[in-house]
């Protein structure tokens, strides 16, 4: 049976939305190689055309997720407040009773600020991470049947991590304001200073993205290393105070120490002792976002076959 011009039109959309480079010329069929020849410079540029030219589509995509994440919630945003809330209560709990040792040099007051600044930095990442990591697998029946830049969804799902960290970070100035810190112009550098961090978070994201397409679970054993992470990164303990020296050593070579502390002394307007660790820090998340996004731009399209 012949097929049909309008049965032809179809399927080269069909394809099309599958593979981007798959184009119909005077009737005919062309797999162009562009897109293969394209560096990840190349490729990032392009994104960004794309995400500028369907700016609407993307701004409608996130309203509706936002209004989807808390329409059934009954106390919808409070969450993101409740929950550090009662994490910081029960350390600040382990730390009176002795059972939580965090170096004293901070008071009682500094520290309820310390760790409410350390854990809302940390999770900005993680937070980042979860939500970019479902841009594929999480978007499946949208991404088969409409055809547009895949780049959107995680620029969608980073944006929605982003308004809910925000929300957050507002409270953690706040918190700082009621315990004597005011404000200063290193406030001003503390939103720059987290580009790095969130910055880890989106790679990581997205190298989890391409994962799930392939291994439904590996946003359990990525949870796992999130939870060893906080653990390995002074959070909720003072790097200076630290027993064990080799630990130490430990700590000072972990890029994601700087990437957390250099944030949270501008906010607490302590000295910063370490701005060459958050400088290299800083190019090593840089370097893992040009490693992801060149594994997103050239597995992607085929990754979208996995999952017809």
């Amino acid at each position: 049976m012949k097929a049909t011009p309008e049965d032809r039109n179809v399927a080269v959309e069909s394809v099309g939305s599958i593979h981007p480079e798959v184009v119909e010329v005077s009737g005919t069929v062309v797999y162009s190689a562009d897109q293969a020849h394209k560096n990840t410079f190349q490729t990032f540029i392009g994104a960004i055309k794309n995400i500028v030219a369907r700016r609407e589509l993307l701004r409608i995509l996130i309203g509706r997720d936002l209004v989807a994440m808390h329409k059934k919630s009954f106390l919808g945003l409070a969450w993101t407040v409740i929950t550090p809330a009662l994490s910081i209560m029960s350390f600040v709990l382990l730390r009176l009773t002795g059972v939580l040792k965090t170096g004293q040099t901070l008071s009682q007051a500094d520290y309820i600020i310390y760790v409410l600044a350390g854990t809302t930095i940390f999770n900005i990442m993680r937070a980042t991470s979860g939500q970019v990591s479902r841009s594929i697998a999480g978007n499946q029946g949208l991404l088969l049947q409409i055809k547009f830049p895949r780049e959107l969804m995680v620029v969608k799902h980073l944006a929605l991590a982003l308004v809910t960290s925000s929300v957050g970070i507002v409270v953690t100035m706040l918190f700082a304001v009621i315990f004597g810190f005011r404000p200063s112009l290193d406030w001003v550098l503390f939103f720059p200073s987290l580009i790095p961090i969130t910055m880890v978070g989106l790679s990581v994201g997205i190298l989890m993205a391409l994962a799930a397409v392939i291994a439904l679970d590996i946003d359990r054993f990525v949870d796992i290393l999130w939870g060893f992470l906080f653990v390995a990164v002074p959070v909720i303990y003072e790097r200076n105070e630290t027993l064990d020296p080799p630990f130490d050593q430990l700590l000072f070579w972990n890029p994601f120490t700087h990437l957390v502390e250099y944030p949270r002394h501008l906010m607490m307007g302590s000295p910063i002792y370490d701005i060459q660790g958050y400088a290299v820090s800083s190019a090593l998340a840089l370097l893992l976002f040009a490693i992801s996004w060149h594994a997103f731009s050239r597995t992607e399209a085929r990754l979208m076959e996995r999952l017809v």
